[in-house]
């Protein structure tokens, strides 16, 4: 079915030989309007008889209705009086162009529990009863504060406020009717009825608790907003316009026409919290001599959650914001008051009836009621607990020694385990663009002139700073400055494109890097034009008389060259995120690693070029007080290059392994009348199809990654050669990070997993048999701490299991 223009309903496909849709003008001779009355049993919900006479026809002065339920039966029975052509046959449909398609969904809705939003059971109230005024005990209101702590968590993890925060009677009760001020934000203020004396545990302590949630979510909702990135889709009909947002996959941002209080600022907020330490501490007062008791108990739970409410706003605020004093105690601060929490938690007292679903009705909602997300508060401290886990580990990012270190270092801990929260991530957005700018004066351009400094061009006079200050256009350094300046215009937005997206989840990682390669490519042309007018100038320029005149003066193209080293960094980065988000098929596995092996190899052939370019530049252009740069840039190869030997000669041994498993029949191709594997090879290289200069066609990459020259016995023995060139690579890397140790150690434990399937392997082909072996893939990765049997999100080792009789 689908929606004209003006927004009715069309026609449906009909069998062949039927006519056209019928109108109602075609059933009826004169235009009627019916009104059916309401069937005597409210709470009817099953089939209607269509031969059921209608008793009750309602007529006025306005409405004139007519009863045709006889002849529509009669229609659809084809027994009417009405021409051939103007009978219902089956899969025709009745349609009136003022019927829309929208009125008719919510006809559908009527009575529906799933899609009614105002359907109510049986000896069911629309509004709930719960007195906001009720007295709580301290264990009840230590209750509702886990639970708003667990219904926080749940919001911050991707669930919707209907569902979470906004079931709250009390926070409800808050937040509407907006309040304008400190005053109006109490329980029951729309209500004439004062609040009771001698319930300050709720309306001090739970009121507190409260107001200072509703701020941090405000501080999380601004922050997320601010950095992640929104998608607009126009749609318009000739009816109405719609605008749809596709907004970040993991965060719900729709706040249902509230608010989170704006206009309160932390100071009072802060304020209000130390009101309801004071009272806490007055009202539980501990005499001397006495032992402790169950309310010494009581009282330091509520006050370890008011201060960690109070430390945790405050940590948020301050990453949030430019100032960083003591911010790192206190997000120490509230690891330890976490703890406090967990060992309190069984003080608490339930008050499940504080919290209900049909709030969602006064949501400002198309959605109907949903049930209440459920997140147990073991779950919830683990996720606040990761939460100041990772808000430590982002500051040390913004004190990165050298501001092209981003590049290296954001990769690495996005993918840590558990991902960082979308909050985190918007976090290190905010440092990286906003924050760092105003402490150390980093800029795009000194990003780029450093990865360039590193990479292709140390110590030289290209990325000099000092060629900014040159007026004189016939100085070369003048036509340098020129050149690097309209580089930068072509690649800067790319370029931070590039490093917005590195801080995504990983699944939009994945789909924002085929549009980026794809961006990439356009400018590697152009920059051949910019190494021409590089190498012009330098010519120019005096030759370093300390060179060595016997490597000639050959200048290279670095610019390009730099160019394609990112652009294969985002190919791996895309292949190597297929296998940890699980896209690949089990019968792919060895095509892609086979790609991967391809890929790789392509980098460190563009390594050692760069390498021999760097001899080049360094020989004749090198400037004085270079040497340091040289050496850094040197390292930095160093790490690089090994590392890339050490993924490739993985990627070989598992490409083997997986070759071996195909021809003995373990791993068997999917058959799937929608799908083929030359489809899914297009499909797998579609972004890279303009990137390579050459792209292998189907049949001859089918060739490559079966290897039909090369025997099994082989390709074992080459496997096995690879892990262990593939170890020495990953033993011989010690970098100062801890967050690449850590991906170190884990590529380390995959070349001994690896090495262990590879001898199985070996002793299966040496069997002559494969009756009763088979083959188990690890579970996927996820998002969480990698589950048993996965050594790596990148590198999927099969386990080979030999048959039981075997010994």
């Amino acid at each position: 079915m689908s929606e004209d223009d003006d927004g009715a309903l069309s026609d449906i496909s009909t069998p062949s030989g039927a006519s056209d849709a019928v109108t109602r003008q075609d059933i009826l001779p004169s235009l009627v309007q019916l009104e059916l009355s309401p069937h005597p049993n409210p709470r009817f919900n099953g089939p209607l008889n269509i031969n059921t006479e209608i008793s009750t026809i309602v007529s006025s002065s306005l409405i004139v209705t007519e009863n045709i339920t006889e002849q529509f039966a009669q229609a659809c029975a084809g027994k009417s009086k009405l021409p051939l052509g103007t009978r219902l046959e089956t899969g025709q449909l009745i349609k009136d162009e003022w019927f829309t398609l929208f009125e008719s969904v919510g006809a559908l809705e009527i009575m529906d529990k799933k899609m009614d939003s105002g359907y109510l059971e049986l000896n069911e109230t629309l509004e709930d009863s719960y007195d906001i005024q009720r007295q709580l005990s301290a264990g009840e209101v230590i209750s509702v504060m886990d639970e708003l702590l667990c219904h926080e968590a749940a919001w911050s993890t991707g669930h919707p406020l209907s569902q979470t925060l906004f079931t709250s009677i009390y926070l409800d009760n808050l937040l509407w009717p907006t309040p304008k001020n400190v005053e109006a934000a109490r329980f029951g203020c729309d209500s004439p009825r004062l609040p009771e004396e001698g319930n300050e545990l709720v309306n001090v302590v739970l009121r507190a608790y409260c107001i200072a949630l509703i701020k941090t979510c405000g501080v999380v909702h601004t922050t997320i907003l601010s950095q992640c990135f929104h998608e607009v889709k126009l749609s318009v009909t000739s009816l109405r316009v719609f605008l749809i947002l596709e907004k970040e996959e993991d965060f719900v941002s729709q706040l249902y026409n509230r608010d989170f209080l704006p206009w309160l600022s932390l100071d009072d907020c802060l304020a209000i919290l130390d009101e309801a330490e004071v009272w806490v501490s007055k009202a539980y007062k501990k005499k001397k001599g006495t032992k402790q008791t169950s309310k010494t108990q009581t009282q330091e739970a509520l006050l370890s959650r008011l201060r960690f409410r109070k430390e945790l706003l405050s940590a948020l605020q301050s990453l949030s914001g430019d100032q960083d004093m003591g911010l790192d105690n206190r997000l120490e601060s509230c690891a330890i008051l976490l703890e406090q929490l967990s060992t309190t938690a069984k003080l608490g007292t339930p008050v499940p009836e504080s919290f209900s679903a049909k709030i969602q009705r006064r949501l400002a909602s198309t959605v109907p009621p949903r049930s209440i997300v459920k997140t147990e508060f073991e779950s919830a401290l683990s996720y606040f607990s990761q939460l100041l886990k990772d808000g430590r580990a982002v500051l040390k990012i913004s004190y990165c020694p050298k501001a092209s270190d981003l590049m290296l270092t954001v990769p690495y801990f996005v993918a840590r385990r558990p991902h960082p929260s979308v909050f985190i991530r918007a976090i290190l957005q905010y440092i990286i663009f906003d924050r760092l700018p105003s402490w150390r004066r980093v800029s795009t351009k000194e990003m780029i002139f450093e990865e360039l400094e590193n990479l292709v061009i140390p110590g030289t006079v290209f990325t000099d700073r000092a060629n900014d200050e040159v007026e004189l256009p016939s100085d070369p350094r003048y036509g340098i400055a020129t050149t690097m300046e309209a580089v930068l215009q072509k690649v800067s937005q790319f370029y931070t494109d590039l490093l917005r997206c590195l801080c995504q989840n990983r699944s939009r990682v994945r789909r924002m890097l085929s549009h980026l390669i794809k961006d990439w490519d356009t400018v590697v042309e152009e920059m051949s034009s910019f190494d021409a007018s590089l190498a012009r100038f330098a010519s120019q320029l005096p030759i370093n008389p300390e060179a060595d005149k016997s490597l000639g003066t050959k200048f290279p193209e670095p610019l390009q060259v730099w160019i394609q080293y990112r652009l294969r960094g985002q190919m791996l980065l895309l292949i190597q995120l297929g296998f940890e988000l699980d896209v690949y098929a089990l019968h792919e596995l060895g095509a892609m690693y086979s790609y991967l092996l391809d890929t790789l190899s392509d980098q460190l052939g563009l390594m050692g070029a760069i390498t021999e370019d760097i001899v080049e530049w360094s020989n004749h252009l090198r400037m004085p007080k270079s040497k340091g740069q040289i050496n850094y840039s040197a390292a930095f190869h160093y790490i690089q290059c090994t590392k890339l030997n050490g993924q490739s000669q993985l990627a070989l041994a598992l490409f083997n392994l997986y070759t071996v498993l195909s021809r003995q029949g373990l791993i068997k191709p999917i058959e799937s009348p929608y799908s083929s594997d030359s489809l899914r090879y297009e499909l797998r290289t579609k972004p890279f199809q303009n990137a390579v200069a050459f792209q292998p066609t189907f049949e001859h990459h089918v060739e490559l990654v079966e290897q039909a020259n090369d025997s099994t016995e082989e390709l074992l023995l080459v496997g096995a050669e690879s892990i262990k060139l593939a170890k020495t690579f990953f033993s011989n890397l010690k970098p100062v990070d801890h967050l690449v140790t850590g991906d170190l150690n884990k590529s380390l434990r995959v070349c001994i997993a690896t090495n262990v399937a590879l001898a199985m392997a070996s002793a299966m082909v040496e069997s002559g048999s494969t009756e009763g072996w088979r083959v188990e893939l690890p579970p996927p990765a996820g998002d969480g701490v990698l589950p048993e049997g996965v050594w790596h999100e990148w590198w999927i080792v099969p386990k080979i299991i030999r048959p039981r009789s075997s010994t």
